[in-house]
């Protein structure tokens, strides 16, 4: 489940890590060269942000829908 913050001009998962981690991979695969309207950041640099962000972290292993999403992540990354 996702909300919108409009104070923060942010879409938020209210989820664990793996819903983090789903809208990571959603703002990556919406991505264009012009920012969005509302976050003012394009799809991959509100990407990078929530990878980044404390809500994709845990103390705990991730379980298999977290570990499936980050596979489809590494899968749409560019290889060096």
């Amino acid at each position: 489940v996702f909300s919108l913050n409009d104070r923060l001009r942010i879409i938020q998962s209210t989820d664990c890590p793996s819903g983090w981690l789903y809208l990571a991979l959603l703002h990556a695969l919406t991505s264009h060269h012009l920012p969005d309207q509302y976050t003012e950041l394009t799809g991959m640099e509100r990407a990078f942000q929530l990878l980044n962000s404390a809500g994709c972290w845990t103390d705990q292993p991730f379980d298999s829908l977290s570990l499936n999403i980050l596979r489809q992540i590494a899968f749409i990354s560019p290889k060096a």
